[in-house]
């Protein structure tokens, strides 16, 4: 949700990651690291015409399953994530590309996205 005002929007959003699942071989065995998440963010957006810069600092709930064949731990905590993005369009369709910062306890994960955005 966005609240629009003259020349900063503020806005929240929420939303699912899922870091994918990357594998390694460790003495023959498939190491497998699963990272998910639910997150929620503060928004602040400055309006250049079509073109949108903003800024998100925001919370996520994660859960990390490592596996090493039949061995498995899950690790699940809360932590903070930052953001930096750009939109661009015109209407109610928007282009945004993203990059998020996610300090997940000693671990930094950070993700570049590309995404369509409806505004309604």
């Amino acid at each position: 949700y966005t609240f629009d005002l003259p020349l900063l929007d503020l806005g929240v959003e929420a939303g699912y990651v899922d870091f994918g699942q990357p594998e390694i071989n460790v003495l023959d065995e498939q190491l497998k690291i699963d990272t998910t998440g639910l997150n929620l963010w503060g928004v602040a957006t400055l309006n250049a015409g079509p073109l949108d810069l903003f800024a998100k600092l925001g919370y996520i709930n994660w859960e990390t399953e490592v596996s090493l064949d039949t061995l498995s731990d899950t690790e699940d905590g809360s932590d903070i994530g930052y953001g930096l993005g750009v939109g661009f369009g015109l209407g109610p369709v928007r282009i945004r590309g993203e990059y998020e910062l996610y300090e997940l306890d000693d671990l930094d994960v950070s993700m570049l996205s590309v995404g369509v955005e409806l505004r309604f």
